[in-house]
């Protein structure tokens, strides 16, 4: 996503571009594309990938032998697999919206 949107910026992406997303987490990274003004329009989409990803992360906060029993529940199952899936659909949709005439975006589906 992040090279995706420095392609859209500035046409190319530098060696420095590459080795600076390493550095940045994957929060961090969502987080400087909220900023940037180009994608400005996007930000709601961020945010509401940004709180699914919490919502993810407080919810397998817990020790294997809880998560294995929560798991094992077809009703937590469910509900867990559904917002997997409306995380993935939601990443999809701001990557397509980026990827928008993107040849990077192109790399990464072909």
């Amino acid at each position: 996503m992040y090279l995706m949107a420095v392609m859209a910026e500035q046409d190319t992406v530098s060696q420095d571009d590459a080795t600076h997303i390493v550095t940045l987490s994957p929060t961090e990274r969502l987080e400087w594309l909220k900023n940037r003004t180009r994608f400005a329009t996007l930000s709601s989409q961020v945010d509401n990938i940004l709180s699914l990803y919490k919502t993810f992360l407080e919810r397998t906060d817990a020790p294997k032998d809880k998560l294995i029993t929560m798991f094992k529940d077809p009703n937590e199952y469910k509900d867990a697999f559904e917002k997997a899936k409306e995380f993935g659909d939601r990443v999809y949709e701001l990557l397509c919206l980026i990827g928008q005439n993107n040849r990077i975006f192109r790399f990464l589906v072909v």
